[in-house]
């Protein structure tokens, strides 16, 4: 019986990490077949060169197919979302004083990289919350 018990608990251990790596992989996102940016609210660092290079950490609420949310230099922003296949979004983004038209390419763990037109180099992200 103890033997039985002992064997159980360590097949139960040998089989925790794999049921896990499973279960990390089912809440990935299928880029492939990604036709619209999963709505919900994204925390965005932008690099605005154009005004005067600092990052801003900005909070970007995702809603039919639209962009929103405030930062107190940027004001008002507002975005417009258009598919371009696999997992890949332009994105045109309006604020006070700011207009940028960008690549949002999704990442399978929900994570969106950020490239610019033009791309200068910068660091952008956005990381669903």
């Amino acid at each position: 019986m103890k033997t039985s018990i002992l064997s159980l608990l360590m097949l139960a251990a040998c089989l925790a990490p794999v049921c896990a790596q499973k279960a990390a992989t089912t809440k990935q996102l299928d880029v492939l077949t990604l036709e619209a940016i999963p709505e919900g609210r994204y925390a965005v660092t932008l690099e605005l060169k154009q005004l005067d290079g600092k990052p801003v950490n900005i909070t970007l609420d995702s809603k039919d197919s639209q962009l929103s949310g405030k930062d107190p230099r940027l004001g008002e922003i507002k975005g417009r979302i258009q598919s371009i296949g696999n997992g890949v979004f332009m994105v045109q983004l309006r604020g006070t004083g700011y207009v940028a038209t960008q690549f949002w390419v999704f990442q399978p763990s929900g994570l969106a990289m950020i490239k610019e037109i033009p791309d200068r180099g910068e660091k952008q992200t956005a990381v669903p919350q």
